[in-house]
């Protein structure tokens, strides 16, 4: 529900006084007079003042009732006091997306913090900046409906986390998300801006999609476009769609040959014995679902793994890049009529570093159970390579990365003045202009600091420690 008037001057102000300011990008609040000179010995202007880049800015998110969308929705509102979220939930038969934003998104424990801070004004400071709207990534215009496309259409900042993130996904149902979404996602924006008379380029797209767009190759992954990448190979992204499709297809068929519904209906009665015929008609409809997802699971790991992919979600998920920039425009509309866009890139996110708590993760997954069960002492040993690299990053960090880029919404932010000598930098995002990837990192940075990476994603030691000491520390509490 939109905030009033009134009450949208008063999170002005409250935001003005730095309440909880750029806590978002990890950075201490701008005091009301800055000193010439801050304590670490850099400028003011040397800060990346993120805060007062995003506070008062509209944000329009896609997967917000996933891992990283929750984590992003409850930064959002709690550190940035006079911003505005809407969210994009898919509604079901049985609830809304107004319902189900709040049993989703609201009651999970990220928001916890949140609910302790703003005590009996949670409901209604929440009421007056998070809106639930209805639509479906998988639907043409993200399948919004009138208010829907005005409120997209009014954001500042686009976030699209939307993904299927399983490894063994059927090849359609991957493709579905990760590819086909990305395809139209500019063009909405700019469609719906165009629509209420908005500059296109007066929002700012920041897709999330995965460090392993690499593919299986050994050796250095630059951070550039995949089309650039001489170990990618140029795959026709509409040709992968219309082939997932066909299979679903004629699997489909397949899986209605006499023969076929013969070994679902034999099998369905060696595991229900003499049941009635309802229950084995029901579980060879069963089996014959099953099968033909199995059949989708294989083909999509197989086709990925031929073409340099370890399974079916870095392989879409990489195919979606090439849509993002197809249908992106850059190089081909006019520079005023194309939606900036931002890729950030991050690996395997696991539980939090910091931010709401440490160790908040939603459900049990990723790494977590392996980790809380050797704190536990349940697992004693297991078989790895000594010298690997554990390539996680915390869920917050992620956070904190989006919405730097959505505050500089340029390439190069990072700039060799902000950056204290001999300090460690990590890319975070990326920046595409129509001509060649741009980094957040600006490259005099490599002359002052004393590390620097170009992949996205990976953490160093010390992080790794930490997230170990969250998950003991989580075990002991246990």
């Amino acid at each position: 529900m939109a905030s009033g008037e009134g009450r949208r001057r008063e999170r002005a102000k409250r935001g003005a006084e730095g309440a909880a300011a750029t806590a978002a990008a990890g950075t201490p609040p701008a005091a009301p007079s800055p000193p010439t000179t801050a304590p670490d010995g850099q400028s003011p202007e040397g800060r990346l003042a993120v805060a007062g880049r995003l506070d008062g800015r509209h944000f329009f998110i896609t997967g917000a009732t996933g891992f990283l969308g929750t984590a992003l929705v409850e930064r959002i509102l709690r550190t940035l006091p006079a911003a505005e979220v809407v969210v994009l939930v898919r509604p079901t038969r049985r609830a809304s997306a107004e319902a189900r934003a709040a049993r989703e998104i609201l009651r999970n424990d990220c928001f916890a913090r949140l609910r302790r801070e703003t005590g009996d004004k949670f409901d209604q400071e929440v009421a007056s900046r998070l809106t639930a709207v209805a639509g479906d990534v998988r639907q043409d215009g993200l399948g919004l409906a009138v208010d829907g496309r005005r409120l997209l259409a009014g954001a500042d900042v686009v976030v699209h986390s939307a993904a299927t993130v399983s490894f063994d996904a059927p090849l359609d149902q991957a493709g579905g998300v990760n590819l086909l979404v990305p395809a139209p996602g500019g063009a909405a924006v700019a469609a719906t801006r165009r629509e209420v008379g908005a500059d296109p380029a007066g929002a700012h797209l920041v897709a999330v999609s995965t460090a392993y767009v690499a593919g299986t190759h050994q050796g250095e992954a630059k951070e550039e476009l995949l089309t650039a990448d001489r170990f990618t190979l140029d795959i026709d992204w509409r040709a992968e769609v219309d082939h997932a499709r066909r299979l679903r297809a004629d699997l489909e068929a397949e899986s209605r040959r006499p023969d076929r519904l013969g070994q679902f209906a034999k099998k369905a009665r060696e595991e229900l014995g003499a049941a009635g015929e309802h229950l084995l008609a029901a579980r060879a409809e069963r089996q014959r679902h099953e099968w033909i997802k199995q059949q989708l699971i294989d083909a999509g790991s197989t086709r990925a793994q031929a073409l340099g992919w370890p399974d079916a979600y870095p392989f879409t998920k990489a195919l979606g890049e090439r849509a993002l920039i197809e249908g992106h425009g850059a190089g081909v509309a006019p520079a005023d009529d194309v939606v900036p866009l931002t890729v950030v890139r991050p690996s395997i996110m696991e539980s939090s570093l910091a931010e709401p708590v440490p160790g908040w993760i939603r459900g049990f997954r990723m790494a977590e159970p392996i980790i809380i069960s050797f704190a536990r002492g349940l697992l004693r040993e297991f078989p790895g390579v000594p010298e690997g690299v554990i390539d996680v990053i915390p869920v917050d960090l992620v956070v904190a990365a989006i919405l730097v880029v959505a505050a500089a919404g340029r390439a190069g932010l990072v700039t060799a003045d902000m950056v204290k000598p001999g300090a460690a930098v990590v890319g975070a995002g990326t920046s595409w202009d129509g001509r060649k990837l741009l980094s957040d990192v600006d490259g005099g940075v490599a002359e002052v600091a004393g590390w620097m990476t170009p992949r996205l994603g990976g953490v160093g030691p010390m992080t790794r420690a930490m997230l170990l000491r969250n998950a003991v520390r989580a075990a002991e509490r246990a």
